[in-house]
C-alpha cells in the first residue's frame, strides 16, 4: 500500500472515531504548541495536514511519541489525553513501519489520577523573569554553557537556543535546586569575572526555584479546575497563581519595607520643566529599581494589546514582546504625562492584585517622567 493510501486510512479512521475532537485537538497542540479551545476551532482543522505534518516532523516512532507524552503532560486531563495520544500513535505507526528507525511502538504511560505536572507552564514564567533582567545576555551566557558544557559569545549562535530550551534543559540536568548551585558555580569558578558571574548564579537559582517547589495542594487545585468546564484541558492557568502566591512560592522582588520606600506621591509626579532626550537603558535602570519588571511588562501590554488574563495565550503572547518596545510604544502613544498616569492607573486597577500593579505603574511614571515636557 502506498504511503497516501496509508495516510487516507488513518485519516478515515481518526475523523470518524469517538474522540475525533480530542484526536485533532491534541494533534494540533503538538504540531503548533496552541491550544484550539472551541469546537468552531477544532472543526476546520485538516487531519490529513495533521497527520502529515507530525510524521514530517518526527523521523521516528519514538521521537512522535517522546513529543505526545510531553504535550499531554501539560495537559488537566492527562488520563483522558493519555488514551488520545496513545490513539494517535498506534495509528501514525503505520506510516513507520518501513523504517530501519523503528522497532517498537512506545505508549504514552497513564499518569495516576493524582499526577499533576506544571513545569512547562512554570518554566514560561521563569523565562519571563530572566529574559527581561538588564543582565539577560550573561544570564543567557551562563546558562548555555552549564548546559552545553562550553562558553558561546557569539550572540548569533546564542539566539539559535530559546531561553525555555535552555531552562528546561538546566531543570532536567538537575534534579534539586541545590544541584542547580552546584553546577552554575562549578562554571562561574572557570570564568574571570566571577564576582559578576557568581551574583548572575544567584538570579538565576532564585528565579529558577519555583520549578523545585514540593507539589502539595496540587490536588485541590485540579479539582478546582476541573469544576471550569470551558478549561477541561487547558494548560494550568491563574488559579495556579494564585495557589503559589498565596503559599509564599512566587515572591515579590521587594519586601514590604522596600515597597514603602518607594512611597511615590502627586507631588513626586510634577512635570519637569525640562525634557530629555529619549533613553531606554536609563529608563529600564530606573524602572528596576523600584518595580518588577514582569509586573510593568503585564501592566504595558494589558494597555496596549489586551487584557492579561494569566492563561497559557497570554503568557505565550507576553513571551513575544519585548520591554523596551513596550515602554517605547507607551510613550509614543501617551501626549502628555497625565494621559500615562491615566492609562496606567486605570488598568492597574484591573488587574489581580491591584496594589502590586499600582507600584508597577508609579515606577513607570518615574522613570518616564523626566521625558515629557
Amino acid at each position: 500500500m502506498s504511503k497516501s493510501s496509508i495516510i487516507d486510512e488513518i485519516v478515515d479512521y481518526l475523523n470518524h472515531h469517538d474522540q475525533a475532537e480530542r484526536i485533532k485537538k491534541l494533534m494540533y497542540y503538538a504540531q503548533s504548541k496552541k491550544w484550539a479551545g472551541s469546537s468552531q476551532e477544532v472543526a476546520i482543522l485538516s487531519c490529513k495536514d495533521l497527520v502529515e505534518k507530525l510524521r514530517e516532523s518526527n523521523s521516528t516512532i519514538d521521537q512522535l511519541s517522546y513529543l505526545m507524552n510531553r504535550m499531554v503532560e501539560t495537559l488537566n486531563r492527562q488520563d483522558i489525553y493519555s488514551n488520545v495520544a496513545n490513539i494517535i500513535i498506534q495509528n501514525l505507526s503505520k506510516l513507520y513501519n518501513d523504517s530501519d528507525d523503528t522497532t517498537q511502538i512506545v505508549f504514552v504511560e497513564s499518569p495516576k489520577p493524582s499526577e499533576i505536572v506544571i513545569e512547562d507552564y512554570l518554566i514560561d514564567r521563569v523565562v519571563a523573569s530572566l529574559e527581561e533582567n538588564i543582565d539577560s545576555t550573561r544570564i543567557k551566557k551562563l546558562m548555555f554553557c552549564t548546559c552545553k558544557k562550553r562558553w558561546e559569545n557569539n550572540d548569533h549562535i546564542l539566539e539559535q537556543y530559546s531561553w525555555h530550551d535552555l531552562i528546561y534543559e538546566l531543570r532536567q540536568q538537575n534534579n534539586t535546586s541545590l544541584q542547580v548551585k552546584q553546577s552554575l558555580m562549578k562554571v562561574v569558578k572557570t570564568l574571570n569575572r566571577q564576582a559578576v558571574y557568581s551574583n548572575i548564579a544567584s538570579i538565576i537559582i532564585q528565579a529558577i526555584e519555583i520549578l523545585y517547589q514540593p507539589p502539595s495542594g496540587m490536588t485541590s487545585i485540579s479539582q478546582k479546575q476541573g469544576e471550569l468546564d470551558n478549561f477541561e484541558t487547558a494548560l494550568l492557568d491563574g488559579d495556579l497563581d494564585y495557589f503559589y502566591e498565596e503559599q509564599g512560592l512566587i515572591p515579590s522582588p521587594q519586601s514590604r519595607s522596600e515597597q514603602q520606600e518607594l512611597n511615590l506621591d502627586n507631588t513626586d509626579l510634577k512635570i519637569t520643566p525640562q525634557q530629555k532626550e529619549y533613553d531606554i537603558f536609563e529608563i529600564k535602570m530606573s524602572l528596576m529599581q523600584y518595580a518588577n519588571p514582569l509586573r510593568a511588562k503585564i501592566l504595558l501590554f494589558s494597555i496596549l494589546d489586551h487584557h492579561f488574563n494569566n492563561n497559557w495565550q497570554d503568557w505565550s503572547a507576553l513571551r513575544t514582546c519585548e520591554l523596551d518596545d513596550l515602554i517605547q510604544e507607551i510613550y509614543n502613544t501617551s501626549q502628555s504625562l497625565a494621559e500615562l498616569e491615566s492609562s496606567l492607573y486605570n488598568t492597574a486597577k484591573m488587574l489581580i492584585e491591584p496594589s502590586e500593579y499600582k507600584q508597577a505603574a508609579q515606577a513607570i511614571i518615574k522613570a518616564l517622567k523626566p521625558y515629557y515636557r
